[in-house]
């Protein structure tokens, strides 16, 4: 027995994920570098402007081309794999309606402002995209069960689990900070639990890679 499809469809899931890992690195480093153009502005500095200025633009470009071949990469390996297993295609069209989300936020933002909707749109279409991670890890555990291979199934019931919870209270968490007053007890409460939930979400992240990269080999060996 084997799924090509699906192997495929793993591969360019897996592709898409390291983008976007890629991407939010250079987000990251964008916001370092929007600090130092503030801090050269401040100053006076020239020199730490233009250069702070110039690191701003490559890399927020960068993370925004990344994020958008990303989720090319996405769609097409959801569609790929989707041709074996039902559960890709129920993560495919969480996929469309999360992006669906964030372009109609994005318009209603840049034509009334920013409102609290717009966090809890963004938070519904993180949540929708952790739902596609999930329908992915359950692709694979039913293919790993038709393949005999019970410790990738096992694995990936125990990944299903632990993603889910950790995804979703980081996501929840984050919410809750952004709409409580920073000087509230409970805001730095909150912020500190998210902090610790977006640790613990990189784990999990690196676990779900982790899994994805052998269920590449599994479903090529079969």
């Amino acid at each position: 027995m084997t799924f090509p499809n699906a192997y495929f469809g793993v591969k360019k899931i897996f592709t898409a994920e390291i983008l976007n890992l890629i991407g939010t690195v250079a987000l990251a480093v964008a916001g370092i570098a929007s600090a130092f153009l503030m801090a050269g502005l401040v100053s006076g500095s020239g020199a730490a402007a233009i250069g702070g200025g110039l690191a701003f633009v490559i890399f927020s470009i960068g993370a925004a081309v990344l994020g958008i071949v990303g989720l090319i990469f996405m769609i097409i390996g959801l569609r790929l794999a989707g041709m074996d297993d039902e559960n890709f295609k129920t993560g495919l069209i969480l996929a469309i309606i999360s992006l669906a989300l964030k372009v109609v936020t994005g318009i209603l933002s840049s034509l009334i402002g920013t409102t609290i909707y717009d966090d809890l749109s963004n938070a519904i279409a993180e949540i929708l995209m952790i739902g596609v991670t999930l329908f992915v890890v359950k692709g694979i555990s039913h293919l790993s069960a038709k393949l005999g291979e019970v410790g990738m199934e096992e694995k990936g019931r125990k990944l299903y689990i632990l993603y889910a919870i950790i995804m979703c209270a980081s996501v929840v968490l984050r919410f809750i900070g952004s709409i409580i007053s920073t000087k509230s007890i409970v805001a730095t409460g909150a912020a500190i639990l998210a902090i610790a939930a977006g640790v613990a979400s990189i784990v999990a992240y690196i676990i779900y890679l982790t899994y994805l990269s052998q269920a590449k080999k599994m479903l090529f060996v079969k």
